[in-house]
């Protein structure tokens, strides 16, 4: 799923990049939609509770090496 939060550009190609962050200093509203997204990536992707049962499991694994 594409969230549209953030930029890319081809290594190298800082121009490009440039570019891209000159229009977002001249869409404000572009920015907000972009900030929203991002905020929803990170709730929907990054839920603290999954995020501390994937450590847990994680631990857990590790404990037959010890």
């Amino acid at each position: 799923e594409t969230y549209n939060c953030g930029l890319s550009a081809p290594l190298g190609h800082a121009e490009s990049f440039a570019r891209q962050i000159n229009q977002l200093i001249l869409n404000p509203e572009r920015r907000q939609d972009m900030g929203r997204n991002a905020r929803r990536l990170a709730e929907e992707k990054f839920d603290r509770k999954d995020m501390a049962r994937k450590m847990l499991d994680i631990f857990e694994s590790l404990q037959s090496f010890v």
